[in-house]
């Protein structure tokens, strides 16, 4: 009687310490679970975090070549029959705003959809500017690798091809080598642009130089 007495109790004993030991072993399982999703949530935040860094940067150098571009062009294109003056109005579709807080990636992504050109070509015979003919056309992106920029569509008397280019001291720079040192800041301002038109009444293709006049 008393090694039954023994034996209830001692299992007595062992149900009683192992229905209390579940219980911290599922806290200790879900304790781990916690930390292991914290750090993975953590490393992922922080992926986020150097990509929108990264993009941000990517912005920056962008809006510093869309600024160099924007501002008034105006040149000559001579013909057989006569000579037109030629303006090219550029300007950014989104202003640079300096933020004061960290910004979340969407926010940057769209920024960089959002960033184009809105240009305005304006054509006419000299010594008659109420005659001038052209277009305005916005959402125009700039190839960023060589500053070149293509307009066509169908408001426009023709096609559109401009290259920014730069003299400085007595070099021309052009192309990537161009956009570079748009990017770095060294050159804040463009001053020239290659213009070539290809109207859509004709097989003519005319090629000048437009210069700025306004910023």
């Amino acid at each position: 009687m008393k090694t039954m007495t023994k034996i209830g109790c001692y299992l007595s004993f062992c149900i009683f310490f192992i229905s209390c030991a579940k219980p911290q072993g599922n806290d200790r399982l879900t304790e781990k679970a916690f930390i292991e999703g914290k750090a993975g949530a953590d490393a992922q935040t922080e992926v986020q975090n150097k990509k929108a860094d990264e993009m941000e940067i990517d912005l920056q150098k962008r809006f510093q070549m869309v600024e160099a571009l924007a501002g008034v062009f105006e040149g000559l294109v001579k013909t057989d029959r006569a000579n037109y003056k030629i303006k090219v109005s550029i300007s950014p579709s989104l202003p640079r705003v300096k933020h004061q807080r960290k910004r979340l990636l969407d926010e940057i992504v769209a920024d960089l959809n959002k960033l184009t050109l809105n240009i305005q070509i304006l054509m006419w015979r000299e010594n008659m500017p109420q005659g001038a003919v052209g277009c305005l056309t916005s959402g125009i992106t700039p190839d960023f690798q060589t500053t070149k920029l293509t307009i066509a569509n169908d408001q426009c008397p023709g096609m559109y091809f401009l290259e920014a280019i730069e003299s400085v001291k007595e070099k021309t720079f052009s192309g990537p080598e161009l956009s570079e040192m748009l990017f770095q800041g060294s050159l804040r301002q463009v001053t020239q642009i290659k213009l070539k038109i290809q109207p859509t009444s004709n097989a003519t293709i005319l090629n000048t130089i437009v210069k700025r006049v306004q910023e």
